[in-house]
C-alpha cells in the first residue's frame, strides 16, 4: 500500500512530506531504527514541531548521547510552553544522570517537580537525585508523599520508587549503612500496609520480592517469585530473578538451570532481555567473560529499540553487577557517547 502511495505521489511531495511518508512506513513495519532516523530528519526540517523534537531526543537516548540531548534542549527558551513539557525535563534529568553530574541532575529534577508537582515520575527523579547527594531524609519524605499521588502505570507508583531507591543506594556502596536499613524498612512497611486487593496484584508482588532481594533477604525474595512463576511458568523475568536468588544463596545447580532455560529462549524474544538476565546470573557465578559477551549481545539488540536507554540506566542500578562496577571493559560497554 505504501509503495502504491509513493508511486501515486512521486514528484508531488515536498522533501518534508517524503520524510513523513518514510516515518509512517517505518512505524507500520515496526522498524524502530528507520522510524527514529526519519524523525531526526523531520526534526531538521521542522525544528519547532514538538513531536519530531521528542522523537529526536528519544533517538539520542537510544544511542546513549547525553551531551547531544543537553545540546538539543539548550535551545528551549525559558518560560515557553515547550520549556514546561515533562518530556524536556525527563530527558534533561536522565542526561545529567548518565553523565554523572549529580548537582545538575538534582537541579533538573527539582525544576521538573516544581512544574509538575503531582507527577510520580518527577517525584521519582527527585528521590533518585537526593539519594545520590546522600540526603536520605529528603528522599524518605518524598517516598511518603508518593502514596498520596495517583499511580501512573507500572513504573510510576510508590512501590517501584522504593525498588529504584534501594537499587540506587546499593550501587552507591551504602548497603551496610543505617540509612539503607531504614529505607528498606520504610519500603517493607509500605508494601505491608497495602489493601489486600492491591497487595495481591502481580506488579506489587514482584516489586515486593525485588525490595526483599535488594535488602539481602534472598530466600524470601525467591519464595515470593517462585509463586509468581508457578502462575506464569514462561515468564523469563521471573525465571531470571529466581536464578539470581539461587546464585546469591549458593544454589549453583538452580542458577545454572535458570541459565539453561534462558539460553533456550528465542534470540529475538523481548528485545534481548534474556541476554541481560543471563548476564546477571553469570556475574553472580563469577563468569566475567560470559557477562561481557552477553551484555554486548544485549546492547546490539536493545540499541535498535526504544528500550535502549532503559537498558543503560538499569545496568547502572543493577546490584547483580556490583562486582564489575570498576571493571573498565564493563563500563566501556555502555559508556555515554559525546
Amino acid at each position: 500500500m505504501l509503495q502504491e502511495i509513493d508511486a501515486l505521489l512521486s514528484g508531488r511531495l515536498t522533501p518534508y512530506d517524503h520524510e513523513r511518508v518514510a516515518w509512517v512506513r517505518a512505524v507500520t513495519q515496526s522498524d524502530v531504527r528507520a522510524m527514529l532516523a526519519a524523525a531526526q530528519r523531520l526534526h531538521a526540517w521542522a525544528p519547532n514541531e514538538d513531536a519530531w523534537s521528542n522523537q529526536a531526543l528519544l533517538g539520542l537516548a537510544v544511542t546513549f548521547q547525553p551531551q547531544a540531548i543537553l545540546a538539543e534542549l539548550a535551545a528551549v527558551a525559558p518560560g515557553t510552553t515547550r520549556e514546561k513539557d515533562p518530556v524536556v525535563w525527563t530527558w534533561r534529568t536522565i542526561a545529567h544522570f548518565l553523565l554523572g553530574d549529580d548537582a545538575a541532575m538534582l537541579a533538573a529534577a527539582l525544576r521538573y517537580r516544581e512544574l509538575w508537582p503531582n507527577q510520580q515520575q518527577a517525584l521519582q527523579f527527585c528521590v533518585w537525585a537526593h539519594l545520590r547527594h546522600g540526603d536520605y531524609a529528603a528522599a524518605g519524605r518524598l517516598l511518603d508523599e508518593a502514596s498520596g499521588l495517583r499511580s501512573e502505570g507500572r513504573e510510576h507508583y510508590p512501590g517501584y520508587h522504593f525498588v529504584v531507591a534501594l537499587a540506587q543506594v546499593r550501587r552507591l556502596g551504602r548497603a551496610g549503612t543505617p540509612e539503607f536499613a531504614a529505607l528498606a524498612q520504610q519500603a517493607e512497611a509500605w508494601f505491608t500496609s497495602r489493601p489486600p486487593q492491591e497487595a495481591a496484584s502481580e506488579a506489587q508482588r514482584y516489586d515486593r520480592a525485588r525490595v526483599r532481594y535488594l535488602a539481602g533477604r534472598y530466600a524470601e525474595a525467591r519464595a515470593e517469585c517462585e509463586v509468581l512463576m508457578r502462575e506464569k511458568p514462561d515468564n523469563l523475568i521471573y525465571r531470571g530473578f529466581i536464578g539470581s536468588c539461587a546464585a546469591r544463596l549458593d544454589d549453583t545447580e538452580a542458577a545454572r538451570a535458570a541459565l539453561a532455560w534462558l539460553r533456550a529462549v528465542d534470540p529475538k524474544y523481548r528485545f534481548g532481555q534474556h541476554f541481560v538476565l543471563r548476564a546477571q546470573i553469570s556475574a553472580l557465578l563469577g563468569q566475567r567473560d560470559d557477562v561481557l559477551r552477553l551484555l554486548r549481545e544485549a546492547k546490539a539488540q536493545f540499541a535498535a529499540e526504544v528500550a535502549g536507554f532503559k537498558l543503560h540506566t538499569d545496568l547502572l542500578l543493577n546490584p547483580d553487577f556490583e562486582s564489575l562496577a570498576n571493571d573498565p571493559d564493563f563500563k566501556a560497554i555502555f559508556a555515554p557517547k559525546g
